[in-house]
């Protein structure tokens, strides 16, 4: 029996639009999912509630916070609520959309100690380069050239508690990332970008929400995250 994976999901549902994507992102993991796994809900300030009428998301764990924690607080929140025998963590973003063999193909890197921590590629690609990258063998140093991008890592649960989660303080995307990036890197911890795996991600959903209800609360954040990041 494979080892068993916990999917986090961060979900911060403001408008109609927004959980219905949330809920087709959930539905391709369901879908497209085959090795054991445990499906976990992180909902902030949620508006619009996830609906299930035709009973195929399954959410193994469904946590809602009356507050807005942030995504990154949120991702280390589910991990503290994850099966404890689980080797593997994944997080995701709710504009996210996987496909057929995207669990086993990353699990590939970290099983066969390529990798410590896996991204899929998530950015637009022509039909030929699709095409390509699946006749190159996994551990090509091409197929090692996809998108690193939070929007979806897998990481080894070693890996997560070496470079201590999350960083909580940070909610800006960009700022946040490259944070727990520079973490994974002071770790010595290994991560690979395949083109082997890809997935669909509307990047900067969130962040467009945040900038588009309130602009000058945004960009007032952004400015005191990149000082709080550099100290």
């Amino acid at each position: 029996m494979p080892d068993k994976t916990s999917i986090i999901m961060n979900a911060y549902i403001k408008s109609p639009m927004v959980a219905q994507m949330t809920m087709a992102s959930l539905a391709n993991i369901r879908r497209y999912t085959d090795q054991p796994y445990e499906l976990i809900v992180v909902d902030n300030e949620p508006l619009f509630p996830i609906r299930d009428e035709y009973k195929v998301l399954k959410i193994d764990k469904y946590i809602k916070n009356e507050k807005d924690i942030g995504c990154y607080a949120s991702y280390n929140l589910g991990v503290s609520q994850a099966d404890p025998d689980s080797k593997y963590f994944v997080f995701i973003q709710n504009d996210v959309f996987v496909f057929e063999g995207w669990m086993e193909g990353l699990r590939k890197y970290l099983e066969n100690n390529l990798a410590d921590v896996v991204f899929p590629d998530q950015v637009p690609r022509d039909r030929d380069y699709v095409l390509r990258s699946k006749e190159l063998a996994w551990d090509s140093v091409e197929a090692m050239k996809g998108s690193r991008d939070a929007g979806l890592m897998m990481m080894t649960r070693r890996a997560f508690e070496t470079v201590g989660g999350w960083p909580e303080g940070l909610k800006t995307a960009i700022i946040a990332e490259k944070h727990m990036y520079d973490r994974i890197g002071r770790a010595g911890l290994r991560w690979a970008d395949t083109n082997k795996v890809m997935i669909t991600h509307i990047m900067a959903a969130t962040n467009l929400i945040r900038l588009h209800e309130n602009p000058q609360d945004y960009n007032d954040s952004v400015d005191k995250e990149e000082k709080y990041a550099n100290q």
